[in-house]
């Protein structure tokens, strides 16, 4: 539902769209923190398995690897973006 948006706001920016889109695809497959972006987690939730600090506990440190992984391939990835 953003990918439309973000690919108007970057045709105005006179941007490649693909430098919009491929950042934004990557961040949103990081809902480690949100026990309601998916359907299992929110049905393990509702079942009382783990508490919202459980979900911290594993989820934090995860999300803070896969934001410094995930940075460290975007840079590459949108210098070849802009090359095509």
């Amino acid at each position: 539902m953003l990918a439309p948006a973000l690919v108007a706001i970057a045709i105005g920016a006179n941007l490649n769209p693909l430098c919009v889109i491929m950042p934004m695809s990557i961040w949103a497959q990081i809902t480690y923190l949100l026990p309601a972006v998916d359907a299992l987690y929110l049905i393990i939730y509702s079942k009382s398995y783990y508490t919202i600090p459980d979900v911290l506990k594993f989820g934090l440190p995860l999300t803070i690897v896969l934001i410094i992984v995930y940075t460290g391939l975007l840079i590459p990835l949108v210098d070849l973006a802009m090359m095509i």
